[in-house]
């Protein structure tokens, strides 16, 4: 979603730098813009790359986002109207983003008024793209 973007860093629990940085090389190769460009539950936010104090603040926040998120799904508020919520993911973000791009929307089941594309024509899409 353009309006919160984290990363998981290099820093890896029980793997060095070098492990990381392949990992974030091959997801750019293999996923990045692709139809495989979502998120992964393995994928680690915890702030594992900064030093010790500032990765024991981002797990803070991160643990707090995560509950005020479970509360408001649980009073089945949207989270994305809550100004907590918005804060809260707004701090974290690296790129905090106050407009959102609908072209990220394109060829998706998020933009009613087209039918979504299938990944074989997202495929060709960017193949297209490619050549410009």
């Amino acid at each position: 979603m353009p309006s919160f973007s984290i990363n998981e860093g290099m820093k890896y629990k029980h793997h060095n730098t070098d492990w990381g940085m392949h990992q974030a090389e091959e997801y750019t190769n293999k996923h990045y813009h692709q139809p495989s460009d979502e998120y992964d539950p393995s994928m680690d936010f915890t702030g594992a790359d900064l030093p010790p104090d500032q990765a024991r603040e981002q797990r803070k926040k991160l643990l707090h986002l995560a509950i005020d998120i479970k509360k408001a799904l649980r009073d089945r508020k949207d989270i994305f109207s809550d100004q907590v919520i918005a804060k809260q993911m707004l701090a974290m973000s690296k790129c905090p983003d106050y407009v959102i791009n609908k072209g990220h929307y394109f060829g998706t089941s998020f933009q009613t008024e087209e039918t979504p594309l299938s990944d074989d024509d997202k495929r060709a899409l960017i193949g297209f793209l490619k050549t410009l």
